[in-house]
C-alpha cells in the first residue's frame, strides 16, 4: 500500500488565479506551505537542485528538536507558481 497521496490540479476555469506574490513571507495572511515526508532526503534534494532553478535553499536544515516538529530534517522550495513546499525526513 502507497498510503495516502496528495493530487495537484491545475484549473482550466476559472482563468483568474494568481501567482504567489514574489515577496510573500511566512506571515502574510495568504502563506500557505505543502509538506511533504521523503524518506531519502540526500537524493530529493540532490534530484530537485540539479533539475530546478526555484529552491529556496541551499542545504538540508537540521532540527534539534523532533518531538516538537515531527521530523528532524528538511527543505524548502518553491514551485513554478511560488508556492512554498517544505520536504522533511
Amino acid at each position: 500500500s502507497l498510503g495516502m497521496g496528495v493530487e495537484l490540479l491545475q484549473y482550466l476555469a476559472p482563468l483568474n488565479g494568481r501567482a504567489t506574490p514574489s515577496d510573500t513571507e511566512a506571515n502574510d495572511v495568504w502563506y500557505w506551505e505543502t509538506t511533504l515526508r521523503s524518506d531519502n532526503l540526500e537524493q530529493e534534494f540532490a534530484r530537485l537542485k540539479a533539475t530546478c532553478e526555484w529552491m529556496l535553499c541551499s542545504e538540508i536544515v537540521e532540527l534539534p528538536n523532533q518531538e516538537v516538529y515531527g521530523f528532524t530534517r528538511s527543505f524548502r522550495l518553491r514551485d513554478p507558481d511560488g508556492h512554498a513546499i517544505r520536504i522533511v525526513e
